[in-house]
């Protein structure tokens, strides 16, 4: 199947640290508020990660070599690095 197209970083309290960062061409969230993360491929659409209403808070598209927000320009005490 290849890799997705995306990487995403879900903060989460499934998550020792807080975060889970998984691959996925693109996310919907249904009307039940889950997150899905979604691989689509010639002719298959699988489910990447799965989170259920309220065990989420947000998600973002993450930089793969260091998992900070690539849209995100400012989000001070959110997102850290090595060299903060």
């Amino acid at each position: 199947m290849g890799g997705a197209t995306y990487y995403w970083c879900v903060k989460s309290s499934l998550s020792k640290d807080g975060e889970i960062y998984f691959h996925a061409d693109y996310i919907e969230v249904n009307s039940n508020g889950d997150m899905i993360g979604w691989r689509e491929k010639e002719d298959a659409k699988i489910q990447t990660l799965v989170i259920a209403s309220g065990q989420w808070t947000v998600f973002y598209a993450a930089k793969c070599f260091c998992g900070s927000p690539v849209f995100v320009e400012h989000w001070k005490g959110e997102v850290h690095s090595s060299n903060d």
